[in-house]
């Protein structure tokens, strides 16, 4: 199962949701559940405050309705209890978790080094029009080619041991860094997928237009 999750930064298409929603079960966080219901799609729970939506504004087959004053943002609680209720999920994609609030878009790229989603962290996926993020842990990868994406950048997360990268316009040799570190701006070469490599640690890895 495809759990889908739309907060309330920047909305995505509906064309990019429907490319990517593969019938997957729909959260709406906040304003994200007014988004789905308004664009014909079922919200099947619907979380959050919302103190920036009128729950009047749209239906849902569940309402979970937090308290404005909490440690955790309403994305944090969609994803606990995505987990909680969806423990075999495959995976879990994020929508409209950048852009506006900057703060929001710290916690929502961060997610996957929490302690508490360490066991899903390679099943999280952060989509906007132009990106999409995903993270790595150790072990070594193989990132297919995509062609709607120019670019690919990586982010260290949690401090790297020998993180590598091959087959890629920029390579690098076995290297131990610090978090936060960037590599921005790399390419496939052609159609080649690209290999990653790190004994420990978190990557986060950044398709771009």
């Amino acid at each position: 199962m495809i759990i889908n999750i739309v907060c309330g930064g920047i909305l995505p298409s509906s064309e990019l949701f429907d490319k990517h929603r593969s019938n997957g079960l729909n959260i709406g966080v906040d304003a994200g559940a007014k988004w789905l219901f308004e664009n014909g799609y079922q919200v099947d729970i619907a979380i959050g405050d919302f103190d920036s939506v009128d729950k009047k504004s749209f239906e849902a087959k569940e309402t979970i309705t937090s308290s404005p004053i909490k440690d955790d943002t309403d994305s944090q609680l969609a994803l606990v209890t995505a987990i909680e209720r969806f423990p075999n999920a495959t995976k879990f994609q994020i929508f409209g978790a950048l852009g506006k609030r900057i703060d929001h878009e710290l916690v929502n790229l961060n997610l996957a080094a929490e302690p508490r989603f360490t066991s899903i962290k390679e099943k999280i996926k952060i989509l906007d029009e132009d990106n999409e993020i995903s993270y790595l842990g150790a072990g070594t990868h193989v990132i297919e080619h995509n062609e709607n994406f120019d670019y690919i950048g990586f982010s260290i997360v949690k401090n790297v041991k020998n993180f590598a990268i091959e087959s890629a316009r920029y390579t690098l040799e076995a290297s131990n860094f610090e978090a936060p570190r960037t590599f921005g701006s790399n390419e496939f070469i052609g159609a080649e997928p690209i290999r990653v490599s790190l004994a420990q640690g978190l990557l986060m890895v950044i398709k771009t237009k």
